[in-house]
C-alpha cells in the first residue's frame, strides 16, 4: 500500500473465533473497493498453498448492502491426529478478548514453543532467511512441521528480535523480506 496513491484507502479487518468451532474463525472485511470477492479467492488460494483444506462462506456482503463483508473460515480438520503444537497453532489466529482464557493459553504456549524451536536453529553468525529458517524447521522439528507456515514463524522471528534475542538485516540497504537474515545474539545477563 505505500506506493498506492495517497488517496487510497487501506482496507479493515477484525478476527474473531466462531464459538464452539475450534477450526473456525470470523473475518470481517470492510473496504470502499468492495473487492469481497478476491479476498474469497486469495482465502482459498492461501489454504490451498499451504496445504490446508478451508470452507469459506460470505455471510454479509457490502455489495448486497451490508455495511461490510464477513466470511466464516472454517478449516476442516486434518485426517491423522493433530499434533500437539498444530494443535496449539490452529489457536493462533488472530485473536479477540471475547476468547476464552483457555484458547489464550493454548495460543501462548504454541506461540512459546515455536519461538524456542526458531531460537534453536538459528545461527550466531551469518544468519538465516525466512525460508532457510522454516527449511530447517522441516528438518530439525518434524513434529512441528505443521506449524512451521510463514506468517507463523515471521511472528515468532519478530517477537525474538523485538525482546533483543534475535539480529537481523532489516532496514539494511537492499534488504527485502525474501533476502532478509536472522541469527541468534546472546541475551543481555546471559
Amino acid at each position: 500500500m505505500h506506493h498506492a496513491d495517497a488517496g487510497v484507502t487501506p482496507p479493515l479487518f477484525e478476527y474473531g473465533a466462531i464459538p464452539g468451532d475450534p477450526f473456525g474463525l470470523y473475518l470481517t472485511y470492510d473496504s470502499p473497493r468492495q473487492l469481497c470477492s478476491l479476498l474469497h479467492g486469495s482465502i482459498e488460494g492461501t489454504a490451498m498453498r499451504y496445504g490446508e483444506q478451508v470452507r469459506v462462506s460470505e455471510e454479509t456482503c457490502m455489495k448486497r448492502g451490508a455495511p461490510a463483508c464477513t466470511f466464516a473460515i472454517q478449516f476442516l480438520r486434518p485426517s491423522a491426529p493433530p499434533r500437539r503444537l498444530a494443535d496449539a497453532a490452529t489457536a493462533s489466529y488472530p485473536t479477540q478478548t471475547s476468547w476464552p482464557a483457555g484458547a489464550q493459553a493454548v495460543r501462548r504456549e504454541a506461540e512459546h514453543l515455536l519461538a524456542d524451536a526458531v531460537y534453536a536453529i538459528l545461527p550466531a553468525v551469518n544468519g538465516l532467511t525466512l525460508s532457510e529458517v522454516q527449511d530447517r524447521l522441516r528438518e530439525n522439528s518434524p513434529d512441528i512441521a505443521e506449524a512451521a507456515r510463514p506468517f507463523l514463524v515471521l511472528e515468532a522471528l519478530n517477537h525474538l528480535h523485538h525482546v533483543g534475542w534475535v539480529a537481523t538485516t532489516a532496514n539494511e540497504p537492499g534488504d527485502t523480506l525474501s533476502n532478509r537474515r536472522y541469527w541468534r545474539v546472546a541475551p543481555v545477563g546471559h
